[in-house]
This record gives C-alpha cells, sequence and structure tokens, in this order.
C-alpha cells in the first residue's frame, strides 16, 4: 500500500526530478524500480540518475502480470472488490495471470475476456465460483502443464465449476487428449478454429456439449468413436480442414447444424455416410470437389432428408419433391430451372407400334434453353421419317433411320422422356433439320459396337450436345448449353 502511493504522481507528467529519501516508502527493497516502471518520465530520483539498465529490469519485473494498478488502471479504482460480472482484459501483453482473478476481488464474475495475451499458465486463476465463459483465444497456454493446479492447490481450469463456455482458438494446440483431464461435465460451447489438431479424441465426458468449433485444424479423417458420449451436441463445424472423408460422424442423435466447406471430400458415395444422422436441418458441403458433381444435391437431399438449407440455400417443398418423384420413377431425376444437369437411367421400352417409328415432338421452353423430345427406333427394315406439320416448331423435321432391331434405352432430359430406343451398333440415326426457333441445326449420333466406343458429333443446339456413346447398352448423355461455372463437366 506504501508504495501505490506513488501512483497519485502520475498526475504529474512532466516530473523529471523525484526526491524520496528518508520516506518509509523508499525503504522498500523494489521502491526504485517500481517507482521507475510507473513514472516513466522521471530521470533522476533520490538524486541518482535513472539508468537505461534499470527501466529495463523495472519492465520485466512489473510488466505482463495482473497488478492492483492495472485492474484500476483499467477498471477504476474500487476500495475492496470489483462487482462486475464481464471483465475483458485482452491485448495487454499478459505474461502471467498473477493471483487477482479469484473471488475475493471478483465475486460476480460471469465472463472473462484474456484474448490476445501471451500467458501460457492459468494454475494461478481462481476459484471462481460463477464464472460462466472464458475467453483465452490467441494465447499460449499449454494443456499439458498449464491447466490443472498441482496438489492440493486451488486453481485452474478445475476451479471454474459453472464452466459453460471456453474459447480457446489460435493458441497452437496440437493434442486433445488432455481434454479427457479436466473436469468440463457443464460445459457447452468449445471453439478451439486455427489450431494444429490432427486428431479429435478426450471429449467424451463432455455430455453437455451443445457446439464444437474445430475449423481451419488439420483433421483429414475423423476416427471411430471420437464423438462417442456426445449425445447433446447440436452443432458441429470443421470447415477448411483437408477432410476426405465422411465416414464416423456419430453417433450424434442431436445434431441438427453440420458444417464442412472447404475440405477434400470427392466422391458422390461419400454423402451416403451421413445417412445416420436423421435430424440434420443446416448442411454445408461448399467448395468441396464433391459439392461440383453431378445431382450432388438431390443426393444429399435423399440422403439426409431432414435437411431445410444446403450449402446456405433452402430446400424447398417443391425441390424435395422432384427428388422423391425421381427416386420413385426408379432414377435419378433431373433438376429442373437452370440446374445444369440431366439425368439418365436404363430401363427397357417397347416402340409404340411395331415397324413404324414415332415422329419427333419438339419444343421450345424457357426461350430454347430447354428442349423435350420424344423418338421412337423402330425394329428390322429401313423407316423413313415423315412431318408433323400441326405444331410450327416441328415443321421440317424429319428422320430417317437405317436399319432395325435396337437396344431400349429411356434418357431424361429435364424431367422429360427424350428418347425411347438406341438402334443396334453400327447403325445410323439422322435427325433432320428442325424449324422454328432453332431451324437448319443438326445432330446425328453413331452408336459404336459393344467393345467399342463410337464417337458422337453434334452442331450446338440451344439446349444440348451429343455425347459419345461407349457400348451397346449404354445410354446417351447430355449436357445443357450453357454449363454453370465450375460444374467440372
Amino acid at each position: 500500500e506504501e508504495l501505490r502511493s506513488i501512483l497519485l504522481l502520475k498526475q504529474l507528467p512532466k516530473l523529471l526530478v523525484l526526491d524520496l529519501c528518508g520516506n518509509e516508502l523508499s525503504a522498500s527493497v523494489d521502491s526504485r524500480l517500481y517507482t521507475t516502471f510507473h513514472l516513466r518520465r522521471l530521470k533522476v530520483l533520490d538524486g541518482i540518475p535513472i539508468a537505461p539498465a534499470e527501466q529495463q529490469e523495472a519492465e520485466e519485473k512489473f510488466s505482463g502480470k495482473i497488478t492492483m494498478e492495472l485492474l484500476e488502471d483499467k477498471l477504476g479504482p474500487s476500495p475492496s472488490c470489483y462487482n462486475f460480472r464481464s471483465v475483458d482484459l485482452s491485448g495487454q501483453n499478459l505474461r502471467e495471470l498473477g493471483q487477482l482473478l479469484n473471488d475475493d476481488v471478483f465475486p460476480s464474475l460471469r465472463e472473462l475476456s484474456l484474448n490476445g495475451n501471451p500467458f501460457s499458465d492459468i494454475r494461478t486463476m481462481g476459484p471462481l465460483s460463477k464464472l460462466l465463459v472464458l475467453k483465452v483465444n490467441r494465447t499460449k497456454l499449454d494443456l499439458e502443464k498449464g491447466m490443472l493446479a498441482d496438489g492440493d492447490q486451488v486453481g485452474g481450469i478445475a476451479s471454474m465449476p459453472h464452466l459453460q463456455v471456453l474459447e480457446m482458438g489460435v493458441s497452437g494446440i496440437t493434442d486433445m487428449s488432455f481434454f479427457a483431464q479436466f473436469p468440463l461435465q457443464t460445459l457447452r460451447i468449445l471453439h478451439l478454429p486455427g489450431n494444429e489438431i490432427t486428431r479429435l479424441e478426450g471429449l467424451s465426458h463432455m455430455e453437455q456439449l451443445r457446439e464444437l468449433v474445430l475449423d481451419k485444424n488439420k483433421v483429414k479423417q475423423v476416427d471411430e468413436g471420437s464423438f462417442e458420449g456426445l449425445r447433446s451436441l447440436r452443432e458441429l463445424r470443421m470447415d477448411d480442414n483437408g477432410l476426405k472423408s465422411l465416414s464416423n460422424f456419430g453417433p450424434l442423435p442431436r445434431l441438427r447444424a453440420l458444417h464442412l466447406s472447404l475440405n477434400r471430400v470427392t466422391e458422390i458415395s461419400e454423402l451416403e455416410k451421413l445417412r445416420n444422422l436423421r435430424h440434420i436441418v443446416i448442411i454445408n458441403l461448399a467448395q468441396n470437389p464433391v459439392a461440383r458433381k453431378p445431382l450432388y444435391r438431390a443426393h444429399l437431399i435423399n440422403v439426409v432428408g431432414s435437411a431445410r438449407a444446403i450449402d446456405g440455400k433452402e430446400v424447398t417443398d417443391e425441390e424435395r419433391e422432384r427428388v422423391e418423384q425421381m427416386l420413385q420413377g426408379g432414377g435419378s431425376a433431373a433438376p429442373t430451372g437452370g440446374a445444369g444437369c440431366y439425368v439418365f437411367t436404363e430401363q427397357q421400352q417397347m416402340a409404340s407400334q411395331a415397324n413404324v417409328p414415332s415422329y419427333m415432338q419438339p419444343s421450345l421452353a424457357g426461350g430454347g434453353d430447354a428442349m423435350q423430345q420424344k423418338a421412337t427406333y423402330g425394329s428390322a427394315g429401313a423407316q423413313e421419317g415423315g412431318q408433323r406439320r400441326g405444331d410450327p416448331c416441328a415443321r421440317g423435321l424429319g428422320a430417317a433411320i437405317v436399319g432395325g432391331g435396337g437396344v431400349q434405352s429411356h434418357i431424361v432430359m429435364n424431367g422429360m422422356p427424350f428418347g425411347e430406343g438406341v438402334p443396334d451398333a453400327g447403325e445410323v440415326v439422322r435427325f433432320g433439320s428442325v424449324g422454328g426457333g432453332i431451324a437448319g441445326r443438326r445432330v446425328s449420333a453413331v452408336v459404336g459396337d459393344a467393345g467399342g466406343e463410337a464417337g458422337g458429333t453434334a452442331r450446338r443446339a440451344p439446349s444440348y450436345h451429343a455425347q459419345s456413346i461407349p457400348g451397346r447398352n449404354a445410354g446417351l448423355e447430355y449436357r445443357p448449353g450453357a454449363m454453370p461455372p465450375g460444374s467440372g463437366r
């Protein structure tokens, strides 16, 4: 208390020379260093000039730790204790926390922020019996040696019995196994983003945990049993981890939100591994390679039937109905409305009339961006197409079919049947010029033999391209006229 009276001299900003000889406070061992540290402009103390080495020694002794002087400077003077519910001491360059963060000084403390300080040890903190939120982001906290007090000492993470929120982002954490030693049964939110974590472990005793954030770590895969015991978890964030597989995401019976963007999940088959997450409402796999696959969204809607938003976009009732109709049809449905994908199924179909081909029935929808066509190719013998003059868009349309017989293949284009019947190997199908909005355009396709791959050519049509057909039993593959950017096809 005698030394702290020197702080009253801070009100003299131009003070350069001070003589305290003969006063009781000058008898203290640390009086000279204490005075030098707090009166930064002082040049001469007790008749002796202050050397740079003394200033450096004073800095090392009194800076970087929580003292009453620091608390009074940041929080104001207090006769006995502070009744604040929230205290923020972020960015104070604290290397040591001292012994002032306890119930005696802060009897009502609920939230404590110590972000951006280079301390590595919190064992001198506590007890803080009412603390609910502890934020120690961007620190150098040592999980092995700096969290639990030794022996009979009271302090550290164990002296916060009601802690519900713990944030330890960007703190250089590499090993999560130490969490198994911490009494965090009441913890509800755990944030560990921006660390060097490679394996998920040590969490099974956190039965009340509801939110787990592990963004920007290095978890390439989730081991079996990593989430064992987390039966209350509602939200899981693992963005930007380099994750390659979706295995072992469970059991998480109450999970509502799953965020896995900016990872390396590639295969559509990985989505099936999320089927056991039956209560997901929000799921995010954006900026994964799999998100550029055709029918990615439809597959995800099918696998995670409870999802209400995928990659930030709402799943509408109409979209869900289209997926259900597609599944009931025995294949995959083609999304409409510019989704940029077509779906193909191999189904045996019978010609509408024996030895008589039905004619092409083209129509234009959406300004020529989507075509709906149906054609049936007959059996043996050469057949010549006619013209259907009732439809102005079909004027001048003709179809010539060489040869006969065919492998029946059903192709869905924008949710509508495109054609029934593909000729046998070596046969040629030619579509004549189409009038209306796409007059003068031709498409030809050659079906290869069973073992080879024949070329398919197409002069550009407004809504599709004919592609090469691999083998006898394969369906034609079509692409829309304008593919979405980054679609990968």
